[in-house]
């Protein structure tokens, strides 16, 4: 994919997963969403740490819902595809960071991932619970009271 006339743009890029084969060696995984050509393709790299990466490209050329209210344009489809693989492989054991044989500099989480991570929730202010109104009986005006 890798031509002289090729427009790459890096459009969305998501934390680097680790996570330990059976055989002790780390694993990496990474996904991206770029445009190649004014086309979105998400790009997935994954192999051993110190060993071959694999790359893979998938275009995503078409939307969903298109000609509806709810239309999503291929970019925001190829960033909902790929932040839904992402958070799959995570559930699957994968971890963001943290791991002793990942490269330092690959260890950095980005901002949007550490701003709750120091929090103090005596600090917090937590709101008050809305109670339910005191119970009044409804009496209409055409019922008379000499039921």
């Amino acid at each position: 994919m890798d031509t002289p006339d090729e427009i790459r743009t890096l459009q969305h890029q998501l934390p680097i997963l680790y996570g330990e084969a059976v055989n002790s060696k780390i694993k990496l995984w990474d996904i991206s969403v770029f445009t190649i050509n004014h086309i979105p393709t998400i790009i997935t790299k994954h192999g051993y740490i110190h060993g071959k990466i694999q790359t893979n490209f998938k275009p995503v050329d078409i939307g969903k819902n298109i000609g509806k209210s709810n239309y999503i344009n291929p970019l925001q489809n190829a960033f909902n595809i790929a932040n839904f693989i992402w958070v799959k492989k995570k559930e699957s054991g994968y971890v963001v960071s943290g791991h002793p044989a990942a490269p330092a500099d690959e260890l950095a989480e980005p901002e949007d991932y550490n701003k709750n991570k120091n929090h103090n929730p005596s600090n917090m202010d937590v709101p008050s619970v809305m109670l339910a109104h005191d119970f009044t009986p409804f009496t209409p005006s055409h019922f008379s009271s000499a039921w």
